[in-house]
């Protein structure tokens, strides 16, 4: 595969696809004087453990419908999408589950960030979508912030939308300036890219994937609501693995002595108190390993 890139035997490397300054800027206007249209790409890895209900531990969300289906008589280039399929798709998606479109609270497009890819796809998502629709669709794509991550792309955007729920807030879509002008509904509002970090009380939420081969998919995904308990802290005294890192001694200390959730404080201090108090053997020991091997967690020094 490399030897193929760097012979320009590879699709994609004969392509403009690929963004100058290595940032996707999906959704937004390409700027005049810096071309804004392209992706870049990223590495990512992802393992989803899947359970039916009844079995299940932990649920993050549950799996509405999900349909996916390739269209291979495709008469245009590998980077400019066809919108029929996508159109087709989502009408027969939202037939098949029975779901009023205008239920879904956030959608996590494709946004690849060619400008072509991203217009054809939003245009579609109108047209299915925003019927009906008394308040602005949210979208974004986790594209801006980790670049395209080919085959990994689609589960990590679903990933996105699972801590999104988690967490109860959506994260920034990254590198957006202005609306497309070629996407009507982001212009006239019916489509908003989350710009800040918004709170966000879960509901119905879908996933958009468009695949270079042809390939369209769309999931829709429930948020599983769950009271948590003592601000999700633990209410009893086992011990537990605090995992923290930093390349010097200084950045590990911030790094320990963080207040993690700055709406509750307290509740980071008193956490933090409690795991000193019961486990002081444990922290004992790490001190000394640290002490005893002063090397292993600081930088090396340039020669």
């Amino acid at each position: 595969m490399c030897s193929q890139l760097r012979g320009r035997d590879c699709i994609i490397s004969q392509t403009s696809a690929r963004v100058r300054g290595n940032k996707c800027t999906s959704h937004s206007q390409t700027s005049a004087r810096v071309r804004a249209s392209g992706f870049a790409l990223s590495e990512g890895i992802v393992t989803m453990y899947l359970q039916k209900a009844k079995d299940a531990k932990r649920i993050y969300a549950s799996i509405v419908h999900s349909q996916f289906e390739c269209y291979g008589d495709r008469k245009s280039g590998y980077i400019v999408p066809l919108e029929y399929p996508l159109t087709s798709l989502l009408s027969s998606f939202y037939q098949q589950c029975g779901i009023d479109p205008s239920l879904i609270s956030y959608l996590e497009a494709d946004g690849s960030g060619i400008k072509s890819r991203d217009t054809i796809e939003l245009n579609a998502v109108a047209k299915v979508l925003l019927n009906n629709r008394q308040s602005p669709l949210l979208i974004g794509s986790i594209k801006s912030n980790l670049g395209h991550t080919s085959a990994a792309s689609a589960l990590i955007s679903v990933v996105k939308v699972l801590i999104a729920m988690e967490a109860g807030k959506i994260p920034a879509n990254n590198n957006f300036n202005k609306p497309s002008q070629q996407v009507p509904a982001l212009v006239e509002g019916r489509l908003k890219v989350v710009t800040e970090p918004m709170p966000w009380s879960g509901g119905l939420a879908a996933v958009n994937s468009v695949g270079l081969s042809g390939v369209v998919g769309h999931i829709v995904l429930r948020s599983h609501n769950k009271e948590k308990v003592n601000g999700g802290l633990p209410t009893d005294e086992l011990p537990r693995l605090l995992v923290i890192s930093g390349r010097t001694e200084e950045g590990l200390e911030e790094t320990f002595n963080k207040d993690y959730d700055e709406e509750n404080p307290d509740l980071n201090r008193e956490a933090a108190r409690r795991y000193t108090e019961k486990n002081p053997d444990v922290n004992r020991a790490a001190v000394k390993r640290y002490e005893e091997n002063p090397n292993v967690n600081r930088p090396s020094e340039s020669k």
